[in-house]
């Protein structure tokens, strides 16, 4: 299954660009699925997205809700949401792409990735320093801006800044990583009040239709 793969701190706007690209770049002849792999953490938790995990692996999933990374152990949970997924929503493999946000966070995500055939072949980075992330933040708890989270649950500052230290840490090196094999790498440079359907635009700007994007 082919991917395109969202990269980017905490609220630099990967969940909506995910929505739009979805909404306005799927073609009869080649559909693309946005996996929030973050919200639907939490809707496994809601009860209300079913991919089979046990009630210790849900145990598992709310100390990962608090900021911290899905270890390598554990991986196992996301490929179980992941393959419920793309069964879900009717992905064809060699036609339709996911595109994942959300994970991978680390190499050993990536790496589980890659053994369940997921392949990347472009990255969407929103490169978003962590004050313009935290000014997009505030203004996404008032509901303004790019994304209204007025209404989340994972608000709270310290979890922000323990993503923010995780992006850095272990996310952002995967790009180069993911270059080295042959993805292709779209940056655009997010500011505080950029939204959504700007970030699209710049998108196709950069050569989305390469991938048929």
């Amino acid at each position: 299954m082919n991917a395109v793969l969202l990269f980017g701190h905490s609220n630099a706007g990967k969940s909506p660009l995910g929505a739009l690209i979805e909404r306005r770049a799927s073609s009869p002849a080649r559909r693309f699925r946005h996996l929030d792999f973050g919200e639907h953490l939490r809707m496994v938790l809601a009860g209300s997205f079913d991919a089979g995990l046990s009630d210790g692996d849900k145990a598992y999933v709310r100390t990962v809700m608090n900021g911290g990374l899905l270890d390598d152990a554990h991986f196992p949970v996301a490929r179980r949401i992941i393959e419920a997924f793309i069964s879900g929503r009717g992905c064809r493999s060699g036609n339709d792409a996911l595109v994942l946000n959300g994970i991978p966070r680390h190499m050993g995500q990536a790496r589980g990735l890659a053994a369940m055939g997921v392949k990347a072949e472009a990255i969407i980075y929103l490169r978003c320093p962590a004050g313009v992330a935290y000014e997009r933040k505030v203004r996404a708890d008032k509901g303004a801006g790019h994304e209204d989270r007025s209404r989340r649950d994972d608000a709270d500052i310290d979890i922000f800044k323990r993503k923010i230290v995780s992006f850095e840490l272990e996310t952002a090196p995967l790009i180069d990583w993911y270059q080295s094999q042959g993805a292709k790498v779209l940056t655009i440079d997010v500011t505080t009040e950029m939204t959504p359907a700007e970030m699209y635009e710049r998108f196709r700007s950069l050569g989305a239709q390469e991938f048929k994007i």
